[in-house]
């Protein structure tokens, strides 16, 4: 037997047991990360972007991770919301500078789940495709 099925994102658990002369079974535990973000409107307000983004939380994530860097930087500055928001504003950037911006949903699951499938706690989704935006 062998089966999964889940829209959700988080732990998933697969079983396979053998039939007739097969009677071994394995159970696995494996991450279902959340589908690509995407970033509906992000635009600047005074020194800040401000970004929404298209509501995942039906699917399980624990919320999003918005970020943002000028072009040509490795630095990131990063805001987390909760899946119940689908708005986040970044702060503090500096005039005449445009910024990249990237957003990707993410699971924070148990730490139960990493001492019994021995896997990590957090899993980011697919980022979504990069949007420019500059502070004028």
């Amino acid at each position: 037997m062998l089966g999964v099925r889940s829209s959700d994102s988080g732990i998933a658990q697969i079983k396979a047991e053998g039939i007739n002369a097969y009677k071994d079974a394995v159970e696995e535990g494996f991450p279902i990360v959340p589908a690509k973000a995407v970033i509906q409107e992000a635009k600047a307000s005074g020194t800040a972007i401000d970004v929404t983004v298209a509501d995942q939380s039906e699917s399980g994530i624990t919320g999003y991770k918005v970020r943002c860097r000028a072009e040509g930087s490795e630095e990131w500055k990063e805001v987390i919301i909760p899946a119940s928001e689908t708005h986040a504003q970044i702060k503090d950037l500096k005039k005449g500078t445009a910024y990249e911006v990237r957003v990707c949903g993410y699971v924070d699951i148990s730490a139960e789940a990493e001492s019994m499938f021995g896997i990590e706690t957090e899993y980011s989704g697919e980022e979504s495709d990069p949007q420019t935006v500059t502070i004028n």
